[in-house]
């Protein structure tokens, strides 16, 4: 028995260790939060939206933290946040009409009865007003009235002519009528009637241009509203603002000196005797008597860009497109600061590469046509749990980045692949060279004289870079790790097999190297696959040494010719995705030595049923991690984990079961060094961490976390740097073997349970480690605290 002095000072020394960052089974946001569409105070909280989810800000002690899918929010396509003075309630808004309340202890509650109902007319929600305790909800076919205490939907205003609806931008009261600015101009409904009746909404368009009307206040007891030109038209030709007086409408004239004339959104801070008014060009602040009191179109460091703002009578909040929270004094020449919340450039997510820690997106989804999206780059690269953007001031004229290779040697040396510019060449996330159709062997699309459309990169085990350039016969080309360029000419092999016929000039795009250095390539929009082996001496692609994959017997018996990916497993299987599945070359080393090579559809045991794995779905995207299961993405049926040969289902992440934003999987990349799964959606890039880790050369760094474990921990604890297969075996401290395991991959997981399933009791265990050779062997120690 340990004496309390000895235990503690044993506690002491273990604490070295203690919980990683992101805990195994936990999701991780990797939103962009540099485009914001709206903002909101409450108390010392301030909220912004990047669309997807949100950022805090605390400005009493400045913390940064996201709340998203991930944190309890019931959705994602965040649209609108706002605030009811009266209790202090926000409410989170969201593309498809779902509503979140956040209350002021943090709790999410979520109010779905908008989504949920079918609706006739347009299903969206344009802006919040409140009275009280009511928000009323300005939605395109009409008023629904929240009450924000109880939770609940009080009634639903159509302002239609009861066989249409109206769509309603926004609405304001005073203390006779509601007022609602609409497409076809504004209308009214007295307090004292019965507003859910269509007949009791009258137009009130005595002075004014034909609609529509965007934007309407009550500022000061003065009902404002403005005549948006651009939601008229979507030309950018002047708004105008109206009053309303007693002998009707009447032209507000305040003055609009450094601000645009279109596209007026109106805030009304009548408590603070303010009215903000932001249009395309920048943000004013007026007096009831029409007078500016600040402007500001600039910050200082660039222009403003605002979808929204928030004014708490000391700092201005802003929601920029490009800077994203801003806080300001409301002029160029107070203090204007940006609140960085850490995150890629943007949420375009193409394709992913990731190595020892380090990961690389490139944006540009080029669609199911392959066809130029003339984007420019915003590239970023994450390690360390931080976001790093890289500086697109290197990148010339390159546009449509669509695909990322890493050098298997060195994490910091990158190639990007340009849909029209050819290859960009980065070291350290800096340009190190740009290779086109002036200074490669990469030939231009047939009917161009330049235009290098790389849809595919894939590095060997010996950094030689291997590049697709579609749309012409010499598609495939390697930049040798010494600098040089070959180019393979496919012409002869075209027509090599009348069950499976390559087209002239196709559309070739994704590679893959494999363990054999054959080299596998995507013969997009519904031709198959290619594979070659071009040998040591790199020789050109002939009749014995390249085929065309088709789904043809005895040419590959792929299940569909639409192939959308590939993967190679840890034993060398080629792993394919299609639009009809997955099927799987178990055997890729006997396609130029006469075996038996043809891909297999996996079958499984569904229900007593024999099924083929996955049959129905898209596949977008496979990855393998580092105990050989599959990580595989669909088009629409979200992310499922397979074990190694494909028998069981370990996982089956969607939208509706788990924090994953989207079903709509772009790709997926395993990190092996944390056991993070990177997924990319078409709303951004998430990450899911799991227990596996790819096993080690050597013991490296053994060590248990959280270590110690303390007092009220439920969780499990992970044993990591280790050998893959590892011996392991955890004793108490009297030599009493407690638990006993053979690891898969670097890492394990103990539960805290003996073999009996009771739970550990606390002291210090001792852990060792062996190799089943015991050439190899390890020990550290564990200290339970209950």
């Amino acid at each position: 028995m340990l004496s309390k002095k000895s235990f503690f000072t044993l506690f002491t020394l273990l604490s070295l260790f203690s919980f990683s960052q992101v805990k195994v089974g936990q999701w991780l946001d990797h939103l962009s939060y540099n485009d914001a569409n709206s903002v909101v105070r409450v108390g010392d909280m301030v909220y912004v939206s990047n669309g997807s989810g949100l950022g805090t800000y605390n400005v009493s002690d400045n913390e940064i933290k996201k709340l998203t899918k991930i944190d309890g929010l019931s959705d994602v396509g965040v649209t609108l946040l706002r605030k009811n003075d009266n209790n202090d309630r926000l409410l989170v808004v969201y593309n498809n009409t779902n509503i979140d309340v956040i209350k002021t202890d943090g709790s999410i509650i979520n109010v779905s009865d908008i989504k949920r109902k079918i609706i006739t007319g347009k299903k969206v929600i344009n802006e919040v007003y409140f009275s009280s305790n009511f928000a009323y909800i300005s939605c395109g076919f009409g008023i629904v009235v929240f009450d924000t205490d109880k939770l609940e939907v009080k009634d639903t205003y159509y302002i239609g002519n009861g066989t249409t609806t109206e769509e309603v931008y926004q609405v304001t009261k005073n203390d006779t009528a509601i007022f609602a600015a609409t497409i076809d101009g504004i209308y009214y409904g007295l307090l004292n009637s019965n507003l859910s009746n269509y007949q009791n909404w009258k137009p009130l368009n005595t002075g004014l241009a034909i609609g529509p009307y965007n934007s309407i206040v009550n500022f000061n007891g003065s009902i404002i509203t403005n005549y948006s030109q651009y939601y008229k038209t979507g030309a950018y030709n002047s708004d105008t603002l109206y009053q309303l007086t007693n002998t009707g409408w009447q032209k507000y004239t305040i003055n609009l000196n450094y601000i645009g004339s279109t596209n007026f959104k109106l805030y009304d801070y009548s408590k603070y005797t303010r009215m903000l008014i932001i249009d395309r060009n920048g943000l004013c602040d007026y007096t009831p008597t029409g007078s500016r009191t600040n402007y500001l179109t600039n910050y200082g460091f660039d222009y403003v860009h605002l979808n929204d703002v928030f004014f708490d009578n000391n700092s201005f909040w802003l929601a920029d497109k490009i800077y994203g929270l801003v806080k300001s004094g409301g002029a160029i020449w107070t203090p204007n600061e940006r609140i960085s919340i850490n995150g890629p450039v943007n949420n375009y997510v193409n394709d992913l590469d990731c190595k020892d820690g380090v990961l690389y997106n490139a944006p540009t989804d080029l669609g199911g046509a392959w066809n130029n999206q003339y984007q420019f780059p915003t590239l970023s690269s994450y390690s360390d749990y931080t976001w790093t953007t890289i500086n697109n001031a290197t990148f010339d004229s390159i546009k449509d980045v669509n695909c990322v290779a890493i050098d298997p040697n060195d994490n910091t040396h990158v190639a990007y692949g340009s849909w029209g510019k050819g290859v960009l060449e980065m070291r350290n996330n800096q340009r190190y060279k740009i290779h086109n159709t002036t200074n490669s062997t990469l030939k231009p699309a047939f009917g161009s004289s330049y235009d290098a459309r790389v849809g595919g990169l894939d590095y060997d085990g010996n950094s030689n870079l291997w590049a697709v350039a579609s749309l012409n016969n010499k598609f495939l080309n390697v930049l040798l790790k010494n600098g040089t360029w070959i180019n393979f000419d496919f012409s002869t092999v075209s027509n090599a097999n009348p069950n499976a016929i390559m087209p002239i000039n196709p559309n070739a795009a994704k590679v893959l190297v494999d363990k054999n250095n054959q080299v596998w390539v995507q013969l997009a929009r519904g031709n198959g696959m290619v594979v070659f082996k071009p040998g040591a001496n790199y020789s050109q692609p002939n009749t014995s040494n390249a085929k065309v994959i088709s789904s043809a017997k005895g040419s590959g018996a792929l299940p569909s010719l639409d192939v959308r990916c590939m993967a190679e497993d840890n034993v060398g299987s080629i792993w394919v995705g299609s639009s009809k599945g997955v099927s799987v070359f178990y055997n890729p080393e006997n396609i130029f030595n006469g075996g038996n090579w043809d891909s297999q559809q996996i079958l499984i045991d569904q229900d007593g049923q024999v099924k083929i794995l996955l049959e129905n779905d898209v596949i977008t995207a496979i990855s393998v991690d580092g105990v050989n299961r599959k990580w595989i993405g669909t088009e629409s049926s979200g992310v499922y984990c397979i074990s190694a040969d494909g028998q069981q289902e370990i996982y089956h992440f969607t939208k509706d079961n788990s924090p994953l934003y989207s079903n709509s999987v772009k790709d997926i990349v395993n990190d092996e060094t944390t056991g993070d799964v990177f997924i990319a959606t078409e709303e951004g890039i998430q990450s899911y961490r799991t227990a596996i880790i790819k096993g080690f050369e050597v013991y490296t760094d053994v060590h248990a976390y959280p270590n110690p474990i303390r007092p009220g921990y439920s969780g499990s604890v992970y044993i990591t740097g280790l050998v893959d297969e590892t011996e392991l075996k955890i004793t108490d401290i009297s030599g009493n073997l407690v638990w006993a395991t053979k690891s898969q991959g670097g890492q394990v997981e103990w539960n805290l349970q003996t073999f009996s399933g009771a739970k550990a009791s606390s002291g210090v265990y001792l852990i060792y480690c062996a190799t089943a050779s015991g050439d190899m062997s390890a020990t550290t120690k564990l200290l339970i605290v209950n």
